[in-house]
């Protein structure tokens, strides 16, 4: 049997960067457990939050052509990532279809997410934008085995607003628009 890539799981605490902009590819990562962003510098120098992550989904991949990340990625709370050398792992895929199979089935679920990020931010006023955002959350939870209807959102409202391109205030606002109890958000 051929063996497998090695990889190492291990912690990531809030609020650690995974790797940085810049930083060459070396290392993929899966998420175990916990959530990221993905963030950028905008040209006046602040951070543009660009995707979320979560539990299943490929950390690092933005690099492959180019061999350089070129976003920030860091936790959202206190994770479990699990480890690939991406040169290992290039070597595995190639003497191992199903390994390679399962490489491409992870790069075209990131493409899909992409997707759908697309439509969510092609929402024409706040609140179908929060909505569509919040739902297609709901439906990644679901796809996970959790509740569709219940769950904590790790992101601040200001990660959240510049993620849909909305301020602070008209996210605080939505949120109270759509929350059943004020009380449960959040105030980051």
């Amino acid at each position: 049997s051929t063996p497998k890539p090695s990889s190492a799981a291990s912690d990531v605490y809030k609020r650690q960067i995974l790797f940085r902009a810049g930083d060459p590819l070396d290392t993929l990562f899966i998420t175990r457990l916990g959530s990221f962003k993905s963030s950028v510098l905008n040209e006046n120098g602040s951070e543009q939050v660009t995707d979320f992550h979560m539990t299943g989904e490929v950390l690092g991949a933005e690099a492959i052509p180019t061999g350089y990340h070129i976003c920030t990625v860091t936790a959202l709370e206190d994770s479990e990532i699990c480890s690939l050398r991406y040169r290992e792992l290039e070597a595995f895929c190639d003497r191992d279809l199903k390994i390679a199979r399962q490489f491409r089935l992870l790069l075209g679920r990131k493409i899909v997410a992409a997707h759908q990020n697309l439509l969510i931010l092609g929402c024409t006023n706040s609140t179908q934008l929060l909505a569509s955002f919040l739902l297609n959350l709901a439906r990644k939870f679901e796809a996970r085995g959790f509740s569709k209807s219940e769950f904590v959102l790790r992101m601040t409202r200001g990660e959240l607003g510049s993620f849909l391109g909305l301020k602070l205030e008209t996210v605080s606002s939505c949120l109270l628009y759509t929350s059943p109890s004020p009380r449960d958000l959040s105030t980051s």
